[in-house]
């Protein structure tokens, strides 16, 4: 059970942070990039999931491991139905307190049950979304008229391998993978409009290279162990949406603020699909889309050093 109480303890003095990056991200975005913000979400992220000591106990709660009780022993004591004879051993005992550890109890806490049976829940709910999204993606087809695609890779001196496939059962472009990731594009997109194309494998390639899927899994993990808080709900919302927004601003970066217009077009066009996978890829049109929309068309380069290490 102390690993539940401690868990507990992580998440209430994590809670600050996300209250803190939570107001921190309403800042304009050329105030404060949304890399920035992203990377104290990861900051938050460790905060949740690796235990380090601190003096600071929240709200003075102390994980329970064992009662000591302690026994004095004044005339005659007993070890194991054993009987203490010899005088110096009983004059050292009525001296001195012994002190014997017991567990606390031999009951499973329904506190500590209840939040197995929620991490069990909602991992099972991740596991078929998982499921369902691989099934699509090894049904994916490669892209007949490759041509545009294959000259796209060659430009971007990509270090890993990545295939470009499209598919009937997705609505909007995804990225899946981590190691060999796929760019898949729905089967009814115009694959003519080839300045629309463009954006969407860069939106897409910008995930790829910043490693996302990666930081979707951690995202996920710590809101299945930290379930029970909201302000986990919360965070694992807005990073998904900051993780987006971050990504358009590298775009505009990429393709130049000129094409900012040009490249919010696009992601109304395709904004108005929805998927049921949230969580498990990273999407070109995907989460709330006036607020990707009012920061691409407010953004300006900003010069700063987490940009430029970017």
């Amino acid at each position: 059970m102390d690993i539940y109480m401690h868990i507990l303890q992580m998440s209430l003095s994590a809670s600050i942070l996300i209250i803190f990056v939570a107001i921190l991200r309403k800042f304009p975005t050329y105030y404060m990039s949304k890399h920035i913000v992203l990377i104290i979400w990861k900051i938050a992220f460790f905060r949740l999931l690796i235990p380090f000591t601190t003096s600071f106990n929240f709200l003075n709660i102390t994980p329970v491991k064992e009662s000591n009780i302690i026994i004095e022993v004044f005339t005659r004591a007993y070890v194991k139905n054993i009987p203490i004879t010899n005088s110096n051993t009983a004059n050292t005992i009525n001296k001195n307190a012994l002190h014997l550890t017991m567990p606390t109890s031999d009951y499973i806490n329904p506190l500590f049950l209840i939040w197995i049976i929620g991490i069990c829940i909602s991992l099972l709910y991740f596991f078929i979304s998982y499921i369902k999204i691989s099934t699509i993606i090894k049904e994916a087809l490669p892209i007949q008229d490759n041509d545009f695609t294959s000259e796209w890779l060659k430009k971007q001196n990509i270090k890993r391998t990545i295939s470009i496939v499209t598919s009937d059962r997705i609505s909007t472009p995804i990225t899946f993978g981590i190691i060999r990731p796929k760019i898949v594009i729905p089967l009814n997109m115009n694959y003519q409009n080839k300045e629309q194309f463009s954006y969407v494998l860069t939106h897409e390639l910008v995930h790829i290279e910043g490693f996302d899927a990666i930081w979707k899994v951690v995202s996920i993990l710590t809101l299945c162990i930290h379930w029970f808080n909201p302000l986990v709900w919360m965070m694992y919302n807005l990073f998904n949406r900051d993780v987006e927004i971050a990504c358009d601003e590298k775009v505009i970066s990429i393709v130049g603020e000129n094409q900012k217009s040009d490249y919010a077009m696009t992601l109304i066009h395709l904004a108005e699909q929805k998927s049921d996978f949230n969580g498990l890829y990273n999407s070109f049109a995907k989460n709330p889309i006036k607020e990707r929309i009012v920061n691409i068309m407010k953004y300006k380069k900003i010069k700063c050093l987490v940009l430029e290490l970017d």
